[in-house]
């Protein structure tokens, strides 16, 4: 629960119990969210909202240049690259691996 939480803040969905989900318009219903329900870990419509976040994330850099975080999802395996953080985890579906990947990447960001 607690990396499902991490990335809900990573994403900037609000993680209080009891907080509407259409407050940032993810395309879901106005029903409401309870931390338990947070399902990045179980789906690929969640997890791929957050790959398309880290995609989008600059990479800090020295030079100001525009460089941006790459995913890479193969058979059992997520590789996030950019700056500093180079990734690689397996798991025993892709999704197993996406999503590990996703938290250690989130980790490395925020240190």
């Amino acid at each position: 629960m607690k990396d499902n939480k991490m990335i809900a803040e990573f994403m900037q969905l609000p993680t209080e119990i009891f907080q509407p989900r259409g407050i940032i318009n993810y395309g879901r219903d106005d029903s409401w969210y309870e931390e338990h329900e947070l399902s990045y870990h179980l789906s690929w419509s969640w997890l791929m909202d957050v790959v398309d976040k880290i995609e989008c994330t600059p990479i800090d850099n020295d030079d100001n240049s525009d460089n941006f975080f790459n995913v890479m999802i193969e058979v059992f395996e997520c590789n996030i690259n950019g700056g500093d953080i180079c990734i690689c985890e397996n798991g025993h579906t892709k999704r197993e691996a996406t999503y590990k990947a996703v938290v250690k990447f989130i980790n490395q960001l925020n240190k």
